[in-house]
């Protein structure tokens, strides 16, 4: 089920099922990501195995400008298990997809789009929609690490080192 809120600015966020939007909104997310650069674009098949996606687009289904979406962590429990590893955030504890079953991640927004709030109402419609779920979410970015902070998240753990040389943390939202 969908949720469409039109912004102040014109602009529309849809909160939905990844297989309720089109393959052009795919392809521009992919494009988004890939400009943004903070993580590589994910297969088509991950993004679309994802459990939500928050879309921004401009006016009259305009180009995608932000985006975001809630990954379900038991489709890949072996990349979570890492995360938890002594080689990763160092947790003493063993992960759990039955306890934490949504990352938040793949957040971006067009580089002409920032700092409009965009990347925060993202945020708020995808924890809206698993609002009782345990849900984590990593990242080197000190914006997002603050937005995750105001959100109820906690930092877990020791950062480690990420594959572009930034230094990644764990975020958990109990």
């Amino acid at each position: 089920m969908s949720e469409i809120i039109t912004l102040t600015d014109g602009f529309t966020l849809t909160c939905a099922a990844p297989s309720e939007f089109s393959s052009a909104v795919l392809t521009a997310y992919q494009a988004l990501l890939a400009e943004g650069n903070a993580v590589r674009p994910p297969p088509a098949a991950r993004l679309l195995g994802a459990y939500r996606w928050a879309i921004i687009q401009a006016p009259n289904s305009g180009p995608v400008v932000a985006a975001g979406a809630l990954k379900q962590t038991c489709l890949n429990q072996s990349y979570y298990q890492t995360l938890f590893s002594p080689r990763k955030a160092s947790l003493m504890q063993t992960f759990s997809a039955g306890r934490f079953p949504l990352d938040l991640g793949y957040l971006v927004t067009a580089s002409h789009f920032q700092r409009r709030g965009y990347c925060g109402r993202i945020m708020d419609a995808l924890l809206a929609a698993c609002a009782e779920e345990c849900v984590l979410a990593t990242t080197q970015d000190p914006g997002i690490q603050h937005k995750l902070l105001n959100k109820g998240f906690e930092r877990r753990g020791t950062h480690w080192q990420a594959d572009n040389g930034g230094r990644l943390a764990l975020y958990l939202r109990p």
